[in-house]
């Protein structure tokens, strides 16, 4: 059996017009000036080309049944090379902490090929509900 994985390399070669310097298409940059490197983007499945399409409006925390939560859509076919997961504050973004299983005030309701989802276990406000997706590249 053939297994095809989706790379950032792969993705690179469509992404970006032909001729495109290297150096704009490192996953660090930012090619469309957004505020999100091309990796998050590649990540989040939104176009680096384009600065409308972005992940700010796909990975924002929603407040349910009093309860925070955020919901990130992962790339498909990515092997496993993509490490998706949540940061939470307690002091207005100061500083974030990873949101794991044994956070007490957190639970990772899903984690599949498919979504990472985490719920806060205490109800939260709109403005307090301090949650953020991150995502850094595994097993390169």
């Amino acid at each position: 059996p053939v297994r095809f994985i989706d790379t950032y390399e792969g993705f690179a070669i469509l992404a970006y017009p032909g001729g495109t310097p290297d150096a704009q298409i490192s996953p660090t940059f930012d090619f469309d000036g957004d505020g999100y490197t091309n990796f998050e983007e590649f990540a989040y499945q939104t176009d680096p080309a384009r600065p409308e399409d972005n992940p700010s409006q796909l990975v924002l925390p929603e407040i349910i049944e009093g309860k925070c939560v955020l919901t990130i859509q992962k790339r498909p076919f990515v092997g496993g090379r993509l490490d998706y997961y949540a940061e939470a504050s307690t002091d207005g973004g100061v500083t974030w902490t990873r949101v794991t299983a044994a956070n007490p005030d957190w639970v990772i309701a899903a984690n599949n090929l498919q979504v990472l989802q985490v719920m806060s276990t205490s109800p939260f406000s709109a403005p307090s509900c301090m949650v953020r997706p991150r995502v850094k590249l595994i097993n390169p």
